[in-house]
């Protein structure tokens, strides 16, 4: 049985591919910034571009400090009440893309789901809360289904600020960082067990400084051939102990 299992793990690895995008994680600065600066710049369409991005209404160009906290202590955006990225990659019709990501909110004050961000793609959208309760860290890594795409195979993708307020002189403006796109293929099954992805190991990519994915309700799952209710979390095997193979599923 484990070398089949261990067939199996190979097989999955092969098939499901994690791409970054372009500037993923923001490390390459938009042009014309301010040299040094570590407080929130603000981007001007007009003087500013992302590289691999682009932006409309109230966006901030963030470094993680005392009162931002980002994985790796890097780099993100901020998008204000009216702030909007987006970018458009090529999707393959093979396969299931994944999105993974970082959601952060803007201050320890806004958390418990004042922090918020609508992610739409070519024909869905889902809006995803900070929810502060189910980690150690001040940001969160949450995955979502890609199902659709245009006719020319090209998915779009946009990140819109959502936030409700908590009083009027506190914004919560959500901070985004770190995505990924991973390629799922069908899982494959072997003879002792009828399950199919019945370890887990078919669904969305880790970042590099995350060890744990929040999944929430979805039509489509990040989780092949797995429904969610509620919110569980996706962990590796890398930092936790896990039944068998590199992740598992943890019931919140």
């Amino acid at each position: 049985m484990a070398l089949a299992v261990l067939l199996m793990l190979f097989l999955i690895l092969a098939m499901s591919s994690a791409d970054l995008l372009q500037n993923p994680d923001f490390e390459s600065p938009p042009t014309n910034m301010t040299a040094n600066t570590t407080a929130p710049f603000l981007l001007q369409n007009k003087y500013n571009s992302i590289p691999g991005w682009s932006f409309n209404g109230t966006v901030w160009y963030v470094t993680s400090g005392p009162n931002t906290s980002l994985p790796g202590n890097g780099h993100a955006v901020q998008l204000g009440q009216d702030g909007k990225i987006n970018r458009t990659f090529k999707s393959d019709s093979n396969y299931m893309n994944v999105l993974t990501f970082t959601l952060a909110p803007e201050s320890k004050n806004c958390s418990n789901n004042f922090t918020a961000v609508n992610v739409s793609s070519s024909e869905g959208y889902k809006v995803f809360h900070f929810q502060g309760r189910y980690g150690k860290e001040m940001w969160e890594s949450h995955a979502y289904s890609l199902t659709s795409w245009d006719e020319g195979g090209l998915n779009h993708l946009v990140f819109q600020n959502t936030s409700s307020y908590t009083n009027s002189t506190q914004m919560c403006a959500p901070v985004v960082d770190t995505f990924l796109i991973r390629k799922l293929g069908a899982p494959i099954g072997y003879a002792e067990n009828m399950l199919v992805n019945g370890g887990s190991e078919v669904g969305p990519a880790f970042l590099k400084n995350s060890s744990e994915i929040l999944l929430n309700d979805e039509l489509q799952s990040p989780l092949k051939q797995w429904s969610v209710i509620g919110t569980v979390k996706y962990i590796d095997s890398r930092h936790y102990l896990v039944p068998e193979g590199r992740a598992a599923i943890e019931i919140l």
